[in-house]
């Protein structure tokens, strides 16, 4: 089996039915550790797992749902940061960390979510969240509580 190493997440093709569909339960697309595995089914999963440059994992987050306004908010850039990043992958380190911590949750989330439900999902009120929004608790730099939040929702609690 083939594995791919990022800085945030362990993605492995172990672990990965090819049968069911994107609920996570057990007839499907059920992985053994939801919170450090991605599927690869996906061609935009994949994408957004692979991508190392900023220009390609814009792009790949907007394959997966994300508009270039709720990635502005979630890292506290503008709209004309997100267009210029498409362009020249010039980013500054501040929003680069925030841009992955985009993806790594992404990435969770795509284990139960289509890409319209994680889009939902990241400008929904959370109660994990203290009823903030995920972009707003990203842009606010709680990183890892939205992280956990996502975990939360992939193992099936109630949000």
């Amino acid at each position: 089996m083939q594995a791919v190493s990022l800085p945030f997440v362990d993605i492995s093709l172990t672990g990965v039915h090819d049968t069911g569909n994107k609920t996570g339960n057990q007839t499907g697309n059920h992985r053994s550790h939801p919170m450090t595995q991605a599927t690869l089914n996906d061609p935009a999963t994949t994408r957004v797992a692979q991508a190392v440059q900023v220009d390609a994992l814009v792009r790949a987050l907007e394959d997966m749902g994300l508009t270039q306004r709720s990635i502005a908010t979630a890292t506290g850039a503008t709209e004309r940061s997100i267009r210029n990043w498409r362009t020249t992958s010039a980013i500054a380190p501040r929003y680069d960390e925030r841009l992955r911590d985009v993806r790594r949750i992404v990435l969770v989330l795509d284990e139960s979510l289509t890409p319209r439900g994680i889009s939902q999902w990241f400008t929904a009120r959370n109660r994990l969240l203290g009823q903030r929004r995920p972009i707003d608790a990203l842009r606010d730099g709680d990183a890892e509580a939205v992280f956990s939040a996502a975990a939360a929702l992939v193992e099936g609690a109630y949000i």
